[in-house]
Parts: C-alpha cells; structure tokens; sequence
C-alpha cells in the first residue's frame, strides 16, 4: 500500500493552523496586558487624611506627610525662596513626567513649576511644601507658623454649599502660632 499524497498535507496544514492559533493567543494576550497597563489609574500624589490633634481632614502626600502652603505665596508671587526656607519648609517635589493623581475628597487643580532644578507640586497655583519639624506621619507641628514672609498652613480641602448648588473652595486652617524663627 502506498501513502497518500494527501496525508503529508494535511499534517502540514495542521501544524500550521497550530501555530497560526497559538501566535493569535499570543497577540491577545499582549494587547491585553498592554490595555490594562495603560488603563491603570496612577497612585494619587495628594490625598486626604484625618488629623487627630487638629481634628481636621487635611492633605497629605503619597506618603502620608502633611502638606503645607506659605499664605499669601502663590506661584506668580514666590515668598519661600532662601536655601533656609527649604531647610526649614522643604518642597514637595514631582518628577517632571509624573502623572499628577489626586486621591479621593481632594479638591483643586494639582500642578507643578520649575523651581532651581526641580519640580515643585501645586495645588490650585499655591506651592506645596512639608515641614522638618514633623516627625512622623500625621505630625502637623508647623500649623500657624509666622515666617519667610507670610504664615504656613496644614492643606485642607472642604466643600460649601451655596443656594441648590455646591461651591469647592480650598481653605487652611485658622488654628495660629507666635512663634517665628529667630533671624528670619
């Protein structure tokens, strides 16, 4: 008996249909991962925390460390500039390509500025900085402060409501220090 002509081809048929199989699966699968990896949201960069000692909700970083703003700074009208100011109060910092994430409850627009070789994260035109007094996370010992300028305020966001409506405001905290550093 001799061999059909067709066997050897419908075997080759076969193994390709195989691997034309596998290959597709392959394929699906790599846009699958490639679909979730870019449709997954970024860490927040700011979010809220409640704060015992103040019994307030304020800001916090990824970190969890408070975040402060110099009132009345803003980022067209710079107060905290000297190597002592971000000593005392140093920035909060963002990589240049950072996707600028906000938790949930945070209120404003986050943004960033170009400050002496690095990037300086905003909120709603207001640099962000951080306090080296605090110790651990939750510490919001720089709160009312008087120096360089102006005072330092622990970031809270909250919500009022106006006529049927409701108005988002950030605003800081009224709780107040005298105390300022000597020289400053």
């Amino acid at each position: 008996m001799s061999a059909s002509p067709s066997k050897p081809l419908r075997t080759r048929r076969s193994a390709w249909m195989f691997a034309a199989v596998v290959a597709l699966i392959a394929v699906a699968g790599v846009a699958a991962l490639a679909v979730a990896k870019t449709s997954k949201k970024p860490a927040p960069l700011v979010k809220t925390a409640r704060n015992a000692t103040l019994k307030q909700t304020i800001l916090v970083d990824a970190k969890g460390r408070t975040l402060y703003e110099l009132r009345p700074e803003t980022t067209k009208h710079l107060l905290c500039t000297s190597s002592a100011c971000f000593g005392f109060w140093p920035p909060a910092k963002v990589g240049a390509k950072t996707k600028l994430a906000k938790g949930t409850g945070v209120k404003g627009r986050l943004g960033r500025m170009h400050r002496k070789g690095f990037s300086h994260l905003t909120l709603d035109g207001h640099p962000l900085y951080h306090f080296s007094g605090d110790t651990h996370n939750g510490s919001a010992v720089g709160n009312g402060f008087k120096t360089f300028g102006g005072t330092w305020h622990v970031v809270q966001e909250s919500s009022s409501s106006k006529g049927s409506g409701t108005t988002t405001t950030t605003t800081t905290t009224t709780t107040s220090s005298t105390y300022s550093y000597p020289g400053y």
